[in-house]
């Protein structure tokens, strides 16, 4: 058994090492390119030995040294283009054809003519016009001095003020219908401030009596709905307990009498319902009657005025109205009755108003007889009320025997006692509803009369008074400002006698220095003319050479002709004007290379590369790809560059050869010849920083699972270069790898994995 143990664990031994000394086998394996994952990654080239050529390379388009511009000697409309670009002329060879007519500077030689032609006419007329008046003043001048016309104005003026002073004494300065208009609007203000006092407490009354007319229908809906609880209980115990004998005639009889007595409470309602309808026409016939209403009142106003002035005549105000209110004391006891008379005197008249005042009145006693009719239906309703309740008690002595009967009797008189109280307070509640909606009628009426009636009047009189009253004041200020206004020119008139007398005064005076004042004026106006006939001399002089300027445009249009042609032998670069367009005048055209005078091209190059060439040296030429061309071209001169004048130079070369063409792109190379040199680096490899120039060498390191890369640094001096590669001074040898590119930044030391490897 213990053997058996032990061969078993010595397998297990086995087992374990031998799969231990695999996974370290696989990973030895596998160890490179684990290792090899997490380098920088990097691309090399070799050092070589080789020609570099440090030469100036660039690009340049061909074009003629010398082109001949066709320059437009008119503004004139192009009619036919016969150059085309690339054409090959010759002398005489027509290019362009233009329209016949003036030129435009023709036409604006015409105008300044014109111009001119009118200046000059306006001169001559200013000469006449100083000439006229020269003579005009010395005839002014042989004249005496004449004052009847300024004795005239005085004395005018002397007699305008006196009549003006006269119509101002006039004027009629009294003030009593102001001052009687005026207390008439006063009196006729306070009578309506106190019917208006009297309105706004009728209004108030009104609001306050709508508010406790709103409470009383607030308490009758309180009260209303448990008397009806009440009632419906009553009515319905009444209708079981009618059940029990309803063979009965004095049920029957019950019944009869409780129809009479519903029909007379629906009576009763609608002859309510008839006073409400009467209301509302009554309010209508106020609208109505709002129209005429100005009318009767006017018309009654006027008939209280006059029994007022009668018996106010008669003495009889002493003792029954005390002054000074005993005029307004009587009218307002007087109005409401004079308003029916005031009414019936339009009758006639004013049809619409009386017809108006008397549908009030209809309206009125309507309302009257629909509350008469309630006040009768009412009656009724409480008489059919009493039969029922006494029929009812003959129902209810018939049926006395029966216990259902008993039992019903007794909840009804139980229901009828708790309906009491609540009846009452309906009842109450209902009569104190009508009383409040009463008094709300009652203050409305009140508005209504004094609104329509007596503020009405006393608005109208006001008005009156105030337009009385606004007659007399305007008539007042006319007269004031009448009288202002006479005043004011009054004053004027006097100050124009003065000036008017001082002015002769000065006049006379003046008169003594006038001939010689006259006679300096005289010179001035000499001395104009002769200055205004220097003038239109000079004008002349100016119409001349407009003349002269207008006729040599002429004959030069008629030397230039309407075609235009080549001057030279070339060829057609340009053509700028097409049919139909207008060049101006000095506008270039067209512009014609001329071969014979040899062709340039230019190249832009740094100041650093101009200053390894010297004018004179010769260029290499090629076109295109395929690079092979006959073309010469030689370094004639160079100049600063417009667009970078300190950092660029152009040069410029001399172009020769049988492939040279204008506007042809070629590819120039000019500096020193190529040279062999032991150690050539690509430019991709050099690197820099602050301790000089240097590369990166690859340095192998074997072992014995895999070759190692190390990067080195390797010092250079740089002694050639071109476009792409760089002679060198340093310790590289030939076909030492240099590292070109990298997948992350290294430094010297670290070690790295080649692009080709994995």
């Amino acid at each position: 058994m213990n053997e058996e143990n032990k061969t078993k664990k010595r397998g297990w031994v086995q087992t374990a090492v031998i799969i231990f000394l695999s996974i370290m086998l696989v990973l030895t394996f596998f160890s490179n390119t684990i290792m090899n994952a997490n380098l920088p990654e990097v691309a090399v080239q070799y050092v070589d030995s080789g020609t570099i050529s440090a030469q100036i390379r660039g690009q340049a388009t061909i074009k003629a040294t010398e082109s001949f511009e066709v320059v437009m000697q008119d503004t004139r409309k192009v009619r036919t283009v016969y150059a085309k670009v690339g054409q090959q002329v010759e002398t005489g060879d027509l290019l362009f054809l233009l329209a016949a007519g003036d030129s435009q500077e023709i036409e604006t030689a015409k105008q300044e003519l014109e111009a001119a032609e009118t200046e000059l006419q306006n001169l001559k007329d200013s000469l006449e016009n100083s000439r006229r008046s020269y003579q005009r003043s010395l005839l002014e001048a042989a004249s005496a001095a004449d004052y009847t016309k300024e004795n005239r104005n005085i004395q005018k003026l002397r007699e305008e003020i006196s009549e003006k002073t006269k119509e101002r004494d006039e004027l009629d300065f009294s003030d009593t219908a102001l001052k009687t208009a005026r207390d008439a609007l006063e009196e006729a203000e306070k009578a309506y401030e106190a019917e208006q006092k009297k309105y706004d407490e009728a209004q108030d009354a009104l609001l306050k009596a709508k508010n406790e007319a709103k409470k009383a229908k607030e308490r009758f809906d309180t009260a209303e709905e448990p008397y009806n609880e009440a009632k419906s209980k009553v009515e319905a115990i009444e209708a079981e307990r009618a059940k029990i004998s309803s063979g009965d005639a004095s049920y029957a009889s019950v019944q009869a009498a409780r129809d009479a007595y519903d029909a007379a409470k629906a009576e009763t309602q609608k002859a309510k319902d008839g006073v409400e309808a009467a209301k509302t026409a009554l309010e209508t016939a106020h609208i109505l009657y709002d129209a005429g209403n100005a009318r009767v009142t006017a018309k009654a106003e006027e008939m209280i005025i006059a029994d007022y002035e009668a018996e106010k005549g008669a003495g009889s105000f002493d003792t029954d109205f005390p002054a000074p209110e005993h005029k307004t004391s009587y009218f307002n006891m007087k109005y409401p009755t004079y308003i029916p008379a005031a009414a019936e005197k339009l009758k006639d008249t004013d049809t619409e108003a009386y017809d108006a005042y008397k549908a009030i009145l209809a309206a009125e006693q309507a309302i009257l007889d629909a509350e008469n009719e309630v006040k009768q239906a009412e009656l009724r309703e409480q008489s059919a009320y009493v039969t029922y309740d006494d029929a009812y008690d003959v129902y209810a002595k018939s049926n006395a025997d029966s216990s259902e009967y008993s039992r019903l009797s007794r909840e009804l008189n139980e229901a009828k006692k708790a309906l009491e109280p609540l009846e009452t307070a309906y009842k109450e509640a209902q009569k104190e509803k009508n009383a409040k909606d009463k008094a709300v009628e009652h203050a409305q009426e009140d508005v209504d009369y004094i609104q329509n009636g007596t503020l009405a009047a006393a608005s109208s009189k006001k008005e009156k008074a105030q337009t009385a009253y606004d007659a007399a004041k305007t008539a007042a200020d006319g007269v004031q400002t009448k009288y202002d206004t006479l005043t004011g020119e009054i004053e004027n008139l006097q100050t124009q006698l003065e000036d008017a007398l001082f002015q002769l005064s000065e006049q006379k005076k003046s008169d003594q220095l006038s001939k010689k004042l006259k006679d300096l004026d005289l010179q001035a106006m000499r001395s104009g003319i002769d200055k205004a006939e220097r003038a239109v001399e000079k004008q002349e002089g100016k119409v001349a050479d407009a003349q002269e300027k207008l006729d040599a445009l002429a004959i030069g249009a008629e030397e230039n002709g309407l075609e235009v042609r080549s001057d030279v032998n070339g060829v057609v670069k340009t053509v700028s004007a097409s049919a139909g367009t207008t060049p101006q005048k000095g506008e270039i055209i067209a512009t014609i290379e001329v071969p014979d005078r040899g062709y340039s091209a230019e190249m832009s190059v740094t100041t650093e590369q101009a200053d390894r060439v010297t004018v004179g040296d010769n260029a290499k030429v090629s076109m295109g790809w395929w690079g092979g061309s006959d073309i010469q071209a030689k370094l004639v001169s160079m100049r600063a560059d417009p667009q970078s004048p300190r950092d660029k130079r152009i040069l410029v070369f001399e172009v020769t050869g049988s492939d040279v063409e204008s506007g042809a792109n070629i590819n120039i190379a000019i500096g020193e010849r190529s040279r062999n040199y032991d150690t050539i680096i690509p430019k991709s490899a050099l690197r820099s920083d602050t301790n000089g120039d240097f590369v990166l060498r690859i340095i192998t390191k074997q072992t014995p699972l895999s070759t190692r890369y190390i990067a080195e640094r390797v010092a250079i001096t740089k002694v050639a270069e071109d476009d792409t590669m760089v002679a060198v001074t340093s310790d590289l040898s030939y076909n030492d790898c240099l590292i070109t590119t990298t997948s992350a930044p290294i430094s010297s030391g670290m070690q790295v994995r080649l692009a080709d490897e994995t």
